[in-house]
């Protein structure tokens, strides 16, 4: 897998645009699971069982 591939995989950026996610204190947030930014996730993804970010991205 790509190095980008394997960042979506851990949640370090949207599993739809690649986008990284920002931690609160700086650097780069990993949430432990693939997840999907809040620009590309909408309320259908809640029924799909897609998870919503819990931070914004850069």
């Amino acid at each position: 897998m790509g190095e980008i591939a394997e960042d979506m995989t851990d949640g370090s950026c949207c599993q739809n645009c690649g986008q990284y996610f920002k931690h609160p204190k700086g650097g780069i947030y990993v949430h432990g699971y693939p997840v999907t930014c809040w620009d590309c996730w909408e309320e259908d993804d809640e029924e799909s069982g897609v998870m919503k970010a819990d931070v914004d991205t850069f």
